[in-house]
């Protein structure tokens, strides 16, 4: 039971809020590559910039994902 818990603490965050809500988020075993101004980039592609993860929403090339324009969307920490 000690291993079957501790894979789906390593799986699943759970975060109990006031009022009884429960919110799950998945947790990456793994960070998306470095985000590079000369890399093209196509829709869910995924980056680490800043400590955030940004996923694109459209392709992209040297859209900088911390303008927060159309291209990118945050999608978290990893």
């Amino acid at each position: 039971m000690t291993t079957r818990r501790g894979l789906l603490a390593s799986i699943v965050t759970v975060a109990v809020i006031a009022g009884g809500l429960v919110i799950w988020q998945q947790v990456r075993s793994t960070c998306p590559d470095a985000y590079s101004a000369a890399a093209t980039y196509l829709p869910d592609d995924e980056v680490t910039f800043n400590g955030r993860v940004w996923r694109a929403t459209r392709s992209t090339i040297s859209d900088n994902p911390s303008t927060r324009g159309t291209a990118w969307a945050d999608a978290g920490t990893c």
